[in-house]
């Protein structure tokens, strides 16, 4: 059973997250020095967190989902106390910050970084949030903590006095039917700061990198191809199985779905997301030139990720029209992988 307040320190940061909060010292953000306003939001923050650990240790709490469920409910409620108190962007983001580093949650650098990937995402959500602490958990967690937010729960679809058509089993092909053969790329997660010798052990969610120094006395280092620890996959990797492929195989097209950036979600920009896309594309142009790409969108494409958000969304700090474009250039105009006729839908 997982309890203690380090987890539940990090439950509510993954909150906080989830809804785009974002970290950074207030000596990076500007704050030269802790006002006495500051000083009275960090003693209220850590109040609620002592008075949540109490509550949850007087609890019988047999399954992990029912911690996540208290944790969600505390931070939502938290997060709401604090606006209440007209915090600002940047008291959010030193706060957010001092909980990530005294809990230890993960390294001081992660802390500070992800903060600069998901705050103005999560003063725009803050803003326009209209859900109860209740349907943002059952969103987040599941119907076992609350009710999810279901914004179709108001619409009524008549549907047609048609039947419902019988169920025909497919047949497989017969003997001597065409065959195609089909390149499946998924998760490539291409990390263009990949190094090899470098730690492989760093204690962060994604090692192997240039900035994590050396392995540790007696350690291996990264591979020249890659490592099984926290490591994504190095170029050298990439192009070597893209080598392989194009001399041995012969392929009608290619189907590839999406999640090219590597899993440094804490320190991404778009023009991280949009060097890997154009890396990437020119790698399939070189080793498979006339064949067609049939690429498909992954959770991890956009900066921050997870961050799709609709064509009404127009500010440019949020509107995620720089990778939609990115990809008609890239897909449609440069590659001809993709007929003209679909831009108009991948911008969308």
């Amino acid at each position: 059973m997982v309890l203690k307040a380090t987890v539940i320190l990090g439950l509510l940061l993954a909150i906080c997250v989830k809804l785009g909060a974002h970290p950074v010292y207030y000596m990076d953000q500007g704050l030269t020095a802790k006002s006495s306003r500051l000083e009275k939001l960090e003693k209220l923050v850590y109040h609620e967190l002592h008075a949540f650990q109490s509550r949850v240790n007087s609890l019988d709490l047999t399954l992990s989902v029912s911690l996540e469920c208290e944790a969600c409910r505390f931070g939502a409620e938290l997060i709401h106390i604090l606006f209440t108190q007209n915090i600002t962007e940047k008291e959010v983001v030193y706060l957010v910050s001092e909980v990530c580093n005294v809990a230890k949650i993960e390294s001081t650098r992660v802390c500070q970084a992800v903060a600069l990937e998901f705050k103005d995402e999560f003063f725009y959500v803050a803003d326009n949030l209209v859900l109860t602490p209740d349907e943002i958990c059952g969103t987040l967690i599941g119907t076992s903590c609350g009710h999810p937010y279901n914004p179709t729960t108001f619409w009524n679809i008549t549907l047609p006095a048609t039947p419902k058509p019988p169920i025909i089993p497919p047949k497989p092909p017969k003997k001597g039917a065409p065959i195609s053969r089909v390149l499946h790329l998924a998760d490539i997660h291409y990390d263009r700061d990949y190094m090899t010798g470098s730690n492989t052990e760093c204690g962060e969610p994604l090692c192997c990198r240039s900035n994590d120094g050396p392995p540790a006395p007696s350690k291996p280092g990264a591979g020249k191809y890659g490592d099984y620890n926290n490591c994504d996959a190095p170029r050298s990797l990439i192009e070597n199985a893209f080598q392989h492929l194009s001399k041995n195989e012969k392929f009608d097209y290619i189907i590839m779905t999406g999640d090219l950036p590597a899993h440094n979600i804490w320190n991404q920009s778009r023009s991280d997301q949009l060097e890997v896309l154009k890396e990437i594309t020119d790698m399939l142009l070189k080793y498979f030139p006339g064949v067609k790409v049939y690429p498909a969108v992954g959770n991890h494409e956009s900066s921050p990720v997870n961050s799709f958000p609709p064509p009404s969304i127009s500010n440019k700090d949020l509107s995620i029209s720089w990778l939609y474009n990115a990809f008609a250039y890239q897909w449609v105009n440069r590659t001809g992988w993709l007929p003209s006729d679909t831009v108009a839908d991948i911008k969308k």
